[in-house]
């Protein structure tokens, strides 16, 4: 049996799928439905500012929305960008 070992947000323009989780819009007030949704929306707007925060020190995850590699090689530089950006602010460095 595949386990689920991750899964992606998408904002509401994108299906809800197995692996990407979607807001539910237009639910009421207090409803499991809602709860989830202001759930994402907070994980979604850290997650956004994580990433604004990231693109702002390292200019290769600017380049277009896009890094020109593999997604395996892609993924080793966005890692490789967040344990430095982590060293960085241990060390309180701008």
């Amino acid at each position: 049996m595949d386990e689920q070992m991750a899964w992606l947000l998408g904002d509401s323009g994108y299906p809800l799928l197995p692996y990407l989780l979607t807001p539910k819009v237009r639910q009421p007030e207090g409803s499991p439905s809602a709860r989830y949704t202001n759930a994402h929306v907070r994980t979604r707007s850290c997650v956004e500012r994580a990433i604004g925060m990231l693109k702002g020190r390292w200019r290769c995850l600017r380049k277009k929305r896009a890094l020109h590699y593999s997604p395996e090689f892609s993924a080793f530089i966005v890692n490789a960008c967040c344990v430095v950006q982590n060293i960085a602010k241990l060390y309180n460095v701008p």
